[in-house]
């Protein structure tokens, strides 16, 4: 079972969250230097990202994103904290977006 696994459901289409997943691995390039890796397929796609102490994946369909996270053992007792800050990025970037 993953430290931390978010879910959220969305009306915005597959092309539109594609973009937002983008925008949430940028960012977190940008922020936290965390490396990621994009698989695209038909339905979706799968974002793989990993860092000293953390590595997990972005999931992301016309319906639904899911984020899961492994931390290391350092950074377990830091969980709730990265947690939120992974689902308030994650709000705020649905927030943003285009009504689908």
């Amino acid at each position: 079972m993953p430290d931390i696994h978010i879910v959220r459901t969305h009306h915005l289409g597959l092309a539109d969250a594609r973009r937002i997943a983008q925008q949430w691995a940028d960012d977190a390039r940008r922020d936290y230097g965390i490396q990621c890796t994009q698989q695209t397929a038909q339905d979706g796609d799968t974002i793989h990202f990993q860092q000293a102490g953390v590595q997990g994946s972005l999931s992301v369909t016309a319906q639904r994103f899911e984020l899961s996270a492994e931390l290391g053992f350092l950074f377990k007792g830091f969980r709730q904290k990265i947690a939120s800050g992974m689902e308030s990025r994650l709000d705020s970037l649905l927030g943003e977006a285009p009504a689908g």
